[in-house]
C-alpha cells in the first residue's frame, strides 16, 4: 500500500496524500499551467516541514497512515475519537479493535510489523520522500504530505511546518510558461507518457503553424497598404 498510495494519487484516485514537488520550479509550472484557472492569480506554497516530520517509503508510519482506507469509516472514527484523548496510553490505543486491524493490513505488506502505533501520529503531517519507482513521480521531482486521520481544510497553526506562500499574477502565467518550456519544465517532461508527449507535440505544431500564418497574412496586408499608399 506504501508504494500503491503515491501511484494511485499521480493517476487521480483519492488517498491521504497530497502532491507536492523538491523542484521550485515544476511548482511554479502548476501553479500557471491549470488552463481552467488561467484567468485567476495562481500560489507556490512553500512548506518548511520539521525534520522530525520527515519519513521515508519505507517507516511503517507511512504505511499505517496508507492502511487508514482500508477501514471502515466507523473504524477511522473509533481511532480518531480515542486519538483526541491525549491522556489515553499508546498501549490501550493499540489495543483498540480499528487498531489492531489497521496493524493486520500493514502487516500483509509488512510481515515483520510490530504494532507499536502511537496515537499521537494520526495527529500529524508528514514530509515522505518516495520510492523512485515511477517516471511520473521521478520527473516531477516528486514527494508527498500524508495526514493520518487529519483534513487539508487549513494549514493554520500547524506545528508539523512552517507555511509560506509566493503568489503568481494570472497576467504572467503565459511568459512564466514559455520561459519554462525552454527549461525543458512543460506538459511533456512533467507526464512522461506518450499519450501527454503526443498533445504537447500537437499544441507546439499548432501555436507555431498560427503564428506563421499570422506573419504570412500580416506581410500581405503590409505590402498591400504600402502600394495603395
Amino acid at each position: 500500500m506504501t508504494s500503491k498510495g503515491p501511484l494511485q494519487k499521480h493517476y487521480g484516485l483519492p488517498t491521504r496524500l497530497l502532491d507536492v514537488s523538491l523542484n521550485p520550479l515544476v511548482a511554479l509550472y502548476f501553479a500557471c499551467s491549470d488552463e481552467p484557472q488561467m484567468e485567476h492569480d495562481g500560489k507556490v506554497l512553500i512548506l518548511d516541514f520539521r525534520k522530525t516530520n520527515v519519513r521515508y517509503p519505507d517507516s511503517d508510519t507511512v504505511s499505517l497512515i496508507c492502511n487508514l482506507c482500508r477501514l471502515t469509516d466507523e473504524e477511522r472514527q473509533e481511532l480518531k475519537t480515542a486519538g483526541l484523548n491525549k491522556k489515553l496510553p499508546d498501549e490501550e490505543f493499540q489495543k483498540l479493535p480499528s487498531a489492531e486491524r489497521l496493524a493486520h493490513f500493514v502487516r500483509m505488506e509488512k510481515p515483520y510489523f510490530l504494532n507499536r502505533m502511537r496515537s499521537a501520529d494520526f495527529r500529524k503531517y508528514f514530509f515522505v520522500y518516495p520510492s523512485k519507482a515511477n517516471k511520473r513521480v521521478t520527473a516531477q521531482s516528486g514527494a508527498f504530505v500524508a495526514a493520518g486521520l487529519l483534513s487539508y481544510k487549513s494549514t493554520e497553526n500547524i506545528v508539523s511546518f512552517q507555511q509560506s506562500v509566493i503568489n503568481v499574477p494570472a497576467s504572467a502565467k503565459p511568459d512564466i510558461l514559455k520561459e519554462l518550456d525552454i527549461l525543458n519544465i512543460n506538459s511533456r517532461s512533467m507526464f512522461p507518457e506518450i499519450e501527454y508527449t503526443s498533445r504537447y507535440i500537437k499544441r507546439k505544431w499548432e501555436n507555431e503553424r498560427s503564428s506563421n500564418i499570422e506573419d504570412l497574412f500580416g506581410g500581405i496586408f503590409a505590402n498591400f497598404f504600402e502600394k495603395t499608399n
